[in-house]
């Protein structure tokens, strides 16, 4: 007689085991596919704009939720080395918790590229608007309080642009605005700068911006009037 003996295998459910998708998950990968969608289509939208900050920022959103499958393989650790702690709702965690790092590392890479990506008034909470805004509208804010004052003390706006990527430049380093101010004289700009008024709206622009730079020119030999040359990086 021939026998055959077996022996009992146990088998672990993977992450990509369907037994554990409840409806709760294919919730959250409807919301992150069509978020993702959203942001290509807002970053081709930018571009077709000419606003290159903003269709990187969307690009990168979109990336960044479209790799979500490759983190996951991480934050499935836990599952593999705590077999006990295999279920649905430990399933939608891990999962979820994929395209919530990507998108958090790629939050944090564009907020060094721009303005704030929301303006922080941390230190001037008397002016923080009601709701959250971003670093480029709380530098709206400040513009508009300030020209009032530059206007007083003999001063104008020459002109204000969007930045970009040098042409010729550091690769790394990129502003978001650059702005022109032509002032009458060193008194008038020390005058406009300690204005009691101009000061009470400075928030703003410390909320804004998480950083700039202030590049003052003189008179040259051509005739042209001192000015200033502001970059302002979020």
């Amino acid at each position: 007689m021939n026998t055959r003996s077996t022996s009992p295998s146990i088998v672990t459910p993977g992450p990509g085991d369907a037994s554990f998708d409840g409806p709760f998950l294919y919730a959250i990968r409807l919301a992150a596919g069509t978020a993702m969608a959203m942001s290509l289509c807002l970053g081709v939208a930018a571009i077709r704009r000419r606003d290159i900050p903003r269709h990187r920022a969307r690009m990168l959103h979109g990336y960044a939720l479209g790799l979500g499958a490759g983190t996951q393989v991480a934050t499935h650790l836990p599952w593999y080395l705590l077999p006990d702690m295999q279920g649905e709702l430990a399933r939608r965690l891990l999962m979820a918790a994929g395209w919530a790092v990507n998108l958090a590392l790629a939050e944090g890479s564009i907020s060094h590229a721009r303005y704030r990506a929301m303006a922080d008034y941390s230190a001037s909470p008397a002016l923080a608007p009601a709701a959250p805004i971003h670093g480029e509208a709380a530098y709206r804010l400040y513009m508009k309080h300030t020209m009032p004052y530059l206007e007083k003390c003999g001063g104008r706006l020459l002109f204000f642009g969007r930045g970009g990527p040098f042409l010729i430049g550091p690769d790394h380093e990129r502003w978001d605005a650059v702005m022109l101010v032509q002032q009458s004289s060193v008194a008038a700009f020390m005058a406009f700068a300690a204005d009691a008024g101009y000061l009470a709206g400075l928030g703003h622009r410390t909320a804004a911006l998480e950083d700039s730079r202030l590049l003052p020119i003189e008179e040259g030999p051509w005739g042209m009037p001192a000015e200033s040359v502001l970059q302002l990086r979020g």
